[in-house]
């Protein structure tokens, strides 16, 4: 996909144009077939959508405060137990969407069909288009650590400046990666504004699919912190995997060296062996051939 970035200066407005067409499509057959209680009132859950949107980790920690409290007030009555206990599986599956996606990305599933099929998935999970993450994943593992071309570097902040700052960090590169290859043209500005405005769109029409789904309270309850902790994975995976060195260098390394690691390379396919998965991004659990180095 980097390539036809490369190639196509309208390939993610036109992927971004088409996912609005059938997001549209796939709510208007949603609410034909399957009205759900929207209490107290459809729009006001799409503006408690918003904050989803927002370039922070902030924001989507305030659209959970507020759809929880709508949920708690209008549904609480009606939570059921088996609901509550589903909560820690909807967060490992948002924890486990880090290395499938990075798989994805990678075309570490076979057939190659899988590879795009189950991205999406996982980027509909995410609220972006598979595409986007997989260019700037790809732009990652090509500048690691580079002040200015790689989309996340850790630049000496906290883990908390990282996590929170992190959606506005990929937009920025994403902008950078746009210009250096397109320009700063009429043209070239005006696509990118047509796409970044059919992003924000779409990031919330597809909200609006997982919640017309899971309705709203399994969108509170299984959703929303399935999110969060996906985004919290990922954030720490490459915040502590990425360490400064004395000389000012960055060293990318593997990380296994307490029962917490362990446990959390066996349930995530080894994703904090990160140095080991961009020397061999091939692997499709790096902690096979990885050479353990301590914090």
């Amino acid at each position: 996909m980097l390539s036809q970035f490369y190639k196509d200066r309208y390939f993610l407005l036109r992927y971004y144009a088409v996912s609005t067409v059938l997001s549209l499509l796939f709510l208007g057959l949603v609410f034909q077939l399957r009205p759900l209680n929207f209490a107290p009132g459809f729009w006001v859950w799409s503006l408690c959508l918003l904050p989803l949107i927002f370039p922070n980790f902030v924001g989507l920690v305030a659209g959970n405060a507020i759809a929880l409290a709508l949920v708690i007030y209008f549904h609480g009555s009606h939570i059921e137990l088996w609901q509550l206990t589903l909560i820690p599986f909807a967060i490992y599956l948002g924890m486990l969407n880090v290395p499938t996606i990075h798989n994805c990305a990678h075309n570490n599933f076979s057939p190659k069909w899988i590879n795009r099929t189950l991205g999406e998935l996982c980027s509909l999970h995410l609220l972006s288009g598979f595409p986007g993450f997989a260019i700037l994943h790809l732009v990652h593992h090509q500048h690691p650590d580079d002040p200015h071309l790689d989309p996340h570097p850790n630049l000496n902040q906290t883990y908390w400046q990282f996590l929170n700052g992190l959606k506005g960090s990929l937009g920025r590169a994403f902008l950078r990666l746009y210009q250096e290859r397109w320009g700063t043209g009429p043209a070239a500005t005006a696509i990118w504004k047509a796409m970044r405005l059919l992003l924000s769109v779409n990031r919330v029409l597809r909200a609006l699919m997982v919640l017309s789904v899971l309705g709203p309270v399994g969108f509170t309850l299984w959703y929303l912190p399935s999110i969060i902790a996906n985004q919290i994975t990922y954030s720490h995976i490459n915040y502590y995997t990425h360490q400064s060195q004395s000389d000012g260098s960055v060293s990318i390394v593997d990380l296994n060296h307490n029962a917490i690691y362990r446990f959390l390379n066996t349930a995530l396919f080894g994703m904090y062996f990160h140095g080991t998965h961009h020397r061999k991004c091939y692997l499709f659990n790096p902690a096979v051939a990885g050479e353990v180095r301590h914090a």
